[in-house]
């Protein structure tokens, strides 16, 4: 019934507000966050150079953004007047950002700008309900929040939620319409197929995704990892794997674990990661086996 932090330098745990949660956590939840940092560097969405600036505005008159797409990032000036400075983004127009509390020092012309995901918000979805939950570490407090339109039905056993974003096809990455960090996919879990999505910005559920084939249903057991284009599922506990192309919507089989698992139990155990040598990237997906102290990965290729 706590909610806590673990502080690397100090090796201590800090017990942290957990009101506005629900008095009972159910088998299954995920606690998704939304880090400006990736891998070995920030991650911008988008970056420029501000043609003006007021007390709580940054204007860059070349661009052409979607109205409020970039609500609930987070825009930090990396150089020129005001540098250091982080806001969340409270709503823009086709040329200005609001942010929800004012600068410090207001950025200018010189200002360089990056936008990034939010490291201020963890999003808790789950708990067998379609009430989602954000929590601000800075303010040390949780929210309900109130999508336009609700989630069409509640995640079960085997339910999932990852943050996207590292999608490279265009549609994605178009600074002028992004999608990139605008969404928290989830599988419902349940023995069933449907996914949905979060849109952080706009504050809403879009419900039941099309994708094909949508055969293979998810449940206790089934592990998930996200990386750049890809989830990859491992169906309940029967070592065999899946990969969703997120942008084209469609689900393959991905590959079989020669090894034999335990029984299914809750807990998503599995993780991506990245290897460098030198501009070489080498990627892992690894796996903690049900029921198991048995460790797997296998390298994508």
């Amino acid at each position: 019934g706590s909610f806590r932090k673990y502080d690397w330098a100090t090796n201590t745990w800090t017990t942290l507000v957990n009101t506005g949660l629900p008095a009972t956590i159910a088998t299954d939840g995920k606690l998704v966050s939304t880090p400006s940092w990736l891998n070995s560097d920030y991650k911008a969405f988008a970056t420029g150079t501000a043609t003006a600036g007021g007390a709580s505005t940054l204007t860059n008159s070349a661009k052409t953004w979607t109205t409020n797409q970039w609500t609930n990032y987070q825009i930090r000036i990396v150089s020129g007047t005001g540098a250091g400075q982080i806001r969340t983004i409270a709503s823009n127009t086709g040329t200005v950002i609001t942010t929800s509390a004012a600068w410090t020092t207001q950025p200018d012309a010189t200002s360089v700008y990056n936008i990034e995901g939010n490291d201020d918000f963890l999003y808790y979805i789950g708990n067998g309900a379609v009430a989602m939950y954000r929590y601000s570490i800075s303010g040390n407090s949780w929210s309900t929040l109130s999508p336009t339109a609700a989630r069409a039905g509640a995640p079960a056993a085997g339910m999932s939620a990852h943050w996207i974003y590292g999608e490279t096809n265009t549609d994605w990455t178009n600074e002028s319409v992004i999608i990139n960090g605008r969404r928290i996919y989830s599988f419902r879990g349940g023995a069933g197929a449907v996914l949905d999505y979060y849109d952080i910005a706009l504050n809403t559920w879009v419900s039941a995704l099309t994708y094909a084939p949508a055969i293979e249903t998810f449940t206790t057991g089934t592990k998930y990892t996200y990386m750049a284009d890809k989830l990859y599922i491992q169906k309940d506990a029967t070592n065999r794997w899946f990969e969703l192309d997120i942008a084209e919507q469609g689900m393959m089989g991905w590959t079989t674990m020669p090894v034999v698992q335990g029984a299914a139990i809750v807990g998503d155990t599995a993780f991506d990661a990245t290897y460098y040598d030198g501009a070489t990237e080498i990627h892992y997906v690894y796996m903690l086996m049900n029921t198991s102290t048995l460790m797997y990965r296998q390298m994508v290729i």
